[in-house]
C-alpha cells in the first residue's frame, strides 16, 4: 500500500514552511505518492485538502486514521512498527 518509508514532520503552526517541505519533496520525486494519516482521519483530511488546494499532486489522505472504526489502518490489521 504505502512503501516502507515514512517521517513525521511538526510544522507547529508554520503552515508555509511545512508547505514547502512537501512541495520540495514532491518536486525532487513527482511520481511519489505521500500519504497523511491521523488518529481517525480528521486532521490528515484536512491536511490534504490544504495540499490539493494549493495544486500539490499525488497527496494520499488515510480517511480512516489510525484508530477509526470501522476501517481504521489498526483495525485492518495492516503492519505497525513500534518504537524500540
Amino acid at each position: 500500500m504505502f512503501p516502507q518509508t515514512c517521517a513525521t514532520i511538526s510544522t507547529q503552526g508554520r503552515h508555509d514552511h511545512f508547505l514547502s517541505h512537501i512541495a520540495q519533496l514532491k518536486k525532487k520525486q513527482p511520481e511519489r505518492l505521500i500519504g497523511f494519516i491521523c488518529a481517525i482521519g480528521g486532521r490528515s483530511a484536512h491536511v490534504t485538502k490544504y495540499l490539493d488546494d494549493a495544486g500539490l499532486d499525488g497527496i494520499v489522505d488515510v480517511a480512516a486514521g489510525v484508530h477509526g472504526r470501522p476501517g481504521g489502518w489498526l483495525a485492518q490489521g495492516l503492519p505497525v512498527k513500534r518504537p524500540k
